[in-house]
């Protein structure tokens, strides 16, 4: 990500794509748009699906 596009994130309000929490540009970034709690959950559900439960 260049500056630019960081800097244009952090111009706007983040939020969790699945709990509308705030978030940082951080989180944003590294999880793909979900907060650090939402993410986490998300990928135990996915190594839970992959373990075929």
């Amino acid at each position: 990500m260049n500056i630019y596009e960081e800097a244009e994130l952090e111009a706007r309000d983040l939020t969790c794509e699945l709990c509308l929490k705030t978030i940082s540009v951080k989180e944003y970034t590294e999880n793909g748009g979900f907060c650090d709690e939402c993410f986490e959950s998300l990928t135990e559900q996915a190594r839970f699906m992959e373990r075929g439960y």
